[in-house]
This record gives structure tokens, C-alpha cells and sequence, in this order.
């Protein structure tokens, strides 16, 4: 399967009190031993909703994305994260893709938890040399999985392999 290990606590996202940066560790929630049986169900499912967040992202389809999302989503984009609705999502995400067009987005990296997918994306856009870091935590509800929160970092940043 796609599952990555979580050697380096890589996946880093905000509580959103705690931390205004958006960043505390996310490596507690992290642990591959929580991956118990059934995983051939999930994994279709995993497919099939990552392809659709990977096909939003390649089409700059902020509305399909935003449909992605949970009614109030975290997002930041590029420093501090604040909940959004999903029409507040869709024109932040519209913004975001209309001045970044997408060239590839790669997921680099993939964990989950029984309760918590966690993602690492590279998202290739012609506005910039370096891919942007782009992290999605989804929340599972009754088989189906939203994102939760979704921080798009700034370029520059080291990602879990080049640190290590």
C-alpha cells in the first residue's frame, strides 16, 4: 500500500489555540501499528479520495475541493490558519490557484490512524521553481473522509527528507 511511515513526525499542523503558526506535531497521532485489519476496504476507499483531491488540485477545481472539506475547514495559506465556510474555502482556494496555476501534484507522503488520514503534498505551479508544501489532515465520518485542515506552506521550508 501507500502507507509512509512517520519516521520523523513530518506531518505538522496547527491546535488551533495552542499555536498561531500552525505548526505543533502531529507524530503522537502518527503511529503505522494503529493501522489494524480491513485495510483492502480502506485502501479502495483511500484511492478514490485521494484521486479526487489530486484531480481538484491538478484542475484548479476550488469548488470541487472546497466540496472535499468539512462544513468549517482550517485553512492557511502561507502563515496563519482561521476556519473557513466551504464558500469562504472556495474563494480562498479560487484566489490561491488563480495566482499559482497547478503543473503536478504529487502526494510525497501518507499516514493514517483509525480516526485521521494525514497528507504531504507537491503541489508544481509555473509561478514557481520549487514545488509548495501543501499538508491536509482528513477527518473520517461513517466511511467518509473530509479534510479537516489544509496548510499551504511557504516555499523554502524543509520537508521531512531533506531535514533527515
Amino acid at each position: 500500500g501507500m502507507v509512509y511511515g512517520s519516521g520523523c513526525g513530518l506531518f505538522r499542523f496547527s491546535s488551533r489555540r495552542r499555536n498561531r503558526s500552525l505548526r505543533s506535531d502531529w507524530s503522537s497521532d502518527v503511529c503505522s501499528s494503529d493501522l489494524g485489519p480491513g485495510k483492502s476496504v480502506q485502501a479502495q476507499s483511500r484511492e478514490q479520495v485521494l484521486a479526487e483531491i489530486r484531480a481538484s488540485m491538478m484542475s484548479a477545481d476550488a469548488v470541487g475541493l472546497a466540496r472535499q472539506t468539512v462544513s468549517s475547514v482550517e485553512i492557511a495559506l502561507f502563515g496563519e490558519g482561521r476556519f473557513y465556510s466551504r464558500g469562504q474555502a472556495t474563494l480562498l482556494l479560487r484566489e490561491f490557484f488563480s495566482e499559482f496555476p497547478p503543473d503536478d501534484f504529487r502526494i510525497v507522503n501518507f499516514t493514517q490512524t483509525p480516526t485521521a488520514w494525514f497528507l504531504e503534498g507537491a503541489y508544481q505551479t509555473k509561478a514557481s521553481k520549487k514545488p509548495i508544501p501543501i499538508f491536509m489532515r482528513l477527518r473520517g465520518s461513517k466511511g467518509v473522509w473530509k479534510i479537516r485542515e489544509l496548510l499551504i506552506e511557504e516555499i523554502g521550508r524543509a520537508s521531512c527528507r531533506e531535514r533527515v
